[in-house]
Formats: structure tokens, sequence, C-alpha cells
């Protein structure tokens, strides 16, 4: 047995030509990982050192994992999709219909998928994918497929339940996404909305 830390420079760069997004990914051990609470949290190997820093999205070969929290040296904490507060932008992969992943804290193999007009048809098995919307994960990256969606009533929106991608009990290697525009993008909506307030 040994007690040292592994480190592997195991990363690589992806350049998105739609959307000319260039997105490197470093891959990272699980060290520690809950997923039976109403907050769970994951913390990896690899921390500042190693480029990871705080609102990066971390993804497993699977799919979407959650985003980096806080960080060290030599360790990061990722807040899950598992957590009560993770919010992420979503869509239906065949329509390309915009909604919200939520947790409600009960099943670490199921998850939420809120604020989906009934407007277009969803079905059982239809695949969830990240939407691209927000700063930090890349467009369809795999988050779940439809379980059960029930049109609400008098609401115009769909309640969906999802299988997520990822299992989170089964959880020993992730990467961490680094959106090289991110800080561009923040920037100019940041300006955008001093302008326009």
């Amino acid at each position: 047995l040994s007690s040292y830390i592994s480190y592997t420079d195991s990363s690589f760069t992806v350049n998105d030509t739609v959307y000319r997004q260039r997105y490197s990914y470093t891959e990272a051990q699980v060290i520690k990982n809950s997923w039976s609470q109403q907050n769970n949290y994951i913390m990896i190997g690899k921390g500042r050192i190693h480029g990871i820093e705080p609102d990066m999205a971390v993804i497993s070969p699977d799919g979407i994992v959650g985003v980096v929290m806080s960080v060290s040296d030599n360790f990061a904490t990722v807040m899950p999709v598992l957590h009560s507060d993770s919010r992420n932008s979503v869509k239906v992969k065949a329509t390309g219909i915009s909604g919200s992943l939520v947790w409600d804290g009960k099943d670490y193999r199921h998850a939420q998928v809120i604020d989906v007009p009934a407007t277009h048809p969803l079905q059982e098995g239809d695949t969830i994918v990240t939407s691209g919307l927000a700063n930090d994960f890349p467009e369809g990256i795999p988050v779940g497929y439809v379980v059960k969606a029930e049109a609400m009533s008098g609401s115009g929106f769909y309640k969906v339940q999802i299988r997520l991608a990822t299992d989170f009990n089964k959880l020993s290697h992730v990467y961490v996404i680094n959106n090289r525009f991110r800080d561009v993008q923040e920037r100019l909506m940041a300006e955008t909305e001093v302008v326009n307030n």
C-alpha cells in the first residue's frame, strides 16, 4: 500500500467549431464522495496547482457531475447536481427546449427538470443534455433520460423526472472543464447589465 498521491497529467483540449469556444479537460480522482444527504459534496485529488479554479464544470465519463466550489493547492471540492442549491441549464436533446436541472434530495439516481414548456412533446426515454447557455458546461453533455413527464395542470409546464446519466455511487474519476472564454463572457454580461440598469 503506497502513501504517495499519484498525479496524472491527463488533460486534453476540445475545440468547439460551432461556438468557437475552447475547452480544456483535466482528469481527477474522486477522493471523497457523498450521495445520500440533502446537500452532498465531492472532493477531488487536484487543485490550484493543476489549474483547477472555483466555478469550473465537472463531468464523469457518462455525464454531468457538478461545479467546483473551493480549491486548495492539491484538492478541490465540488457541488454535485445532488445538492439542494444546484441548478443547471439543460435542454431536451430532440427538441432543443430548455429547462433547469434540480434535485429533490430523495434518490441519487434521479433528478428533476423544471420550467420545460408543456407545448412541446416529451416522452419517456428522451435524452436531457446540457444546454450550453451557461458559462460552465459545454453544450450536449449527457444529463439523464426522461423517466416520467406530466403536464402540470394550469401551469403550462411539465414536471419531469429523469434518471441521471452519472452513477454517483460508483464515481471514481471525473473531468474538470476549463472554459477559456469564461472570464470574457462574464465580463461582457456584467457590462451589459450595468448599461441596461
